[in-house]
Parts: C-alpha cells; sequence; structure tokens
C-alpha cells in the first residue's frame, strides 16, 4: 500500500508562520555548518521548510 499525502491546517496567524518558517531555516543551516555527521537531520528540515513554503504558496493562491 502506498503512502497517500494528507493535509493538515495549522491554526496560526501569519506572523508565527513567519516565525516557524525562520525558526526552521535558522536551525537546518546551523546544522548544515557544523561538521557533525546529522545529514539526515538537515535532510528533514529541508523537507518541512519546503513544506511550509508550498502551504504558504498555496494558501495565498485559494484566499485571492
Amino acid at each position: 500500500m502506498q503512502n497517500r499525502r494528507q493535509t493538515y491546517h495549522l491554526n496560526v496567524t501569519e506572523k508565527q508562520m513567519q516565525e516557524l518558517q525562520d525558526l526552521v531555516r535558522r536551525e537546518r543551516q546551523r546544522l548544515a555548518s557544523e561538521n557533525t555527521p546529522r545529514n539526515e537531520i538537515v535532510v528533514a528540515l529541508k523537507g518541512l521548510q519546503t513544506a511550509l513554503d508550498n502551504s504558504l504558496y498555496f494558501f495565498a493562491k485559494h484566499n485571492q
């Protein structure tokens, strides 16, 4: 059975979403700058960052 994507609706303000994006970006950059074997976490954070960007894009697109 193939995993299907699920949509999660976050009840957050625009400011909270921006803070969340900034936090994910800063943490990913911090971990990437360290020379430790945490590559899996960096990749996961990059995926999360992309998901947040996509959610903002589609939210703006459907609420014009």
